[in-house]
């Protein structure tokens, strides 16, 4: 699945707290916006907080080129997720 996900272009935009990340290819497109906070705990660390999203053109393309059945929404999820968060800290240098 994370092929499928490679297959689109993706740019980060930071804005004071808050960061999008924007995917493309061709016609599709989606986005998802994260609030970055710091948590003050013993360990003062920042952590990304999604607050948006707009996924569908991505999940539509997932579907047709590689099926999605019911029970793999969750795992479509967290694999997006999980490459938000890689592309995101890549680009930022978090």
């Amino acid at each position: 699945m994370i092929d499928l996900i490679d297959k689109f272009t993706t740019s980060v935009t930071k804005s004071g707290s808050t960061i999008t990340l924007t995917y493309t290819n061709g016609p599709l497109s989606g986005w998802c916006e994260y609030n970055q906070v710091r948590v003050s705990n013993r360990l003062r660390q920042e952590v990304l907080i999604l607050t948006q999203s707009e996924m569908g053109d991505i999940i539509e393309y997932l579907n047709l080129n590689g099926g999605i059945s019911k029970d793999d929404m969750t795992k479509v999820e967290m694999t997006l997720r999980d490459h938000n968060l890689k592309v995101i800290t890549q680009d930022l240098d978090l």
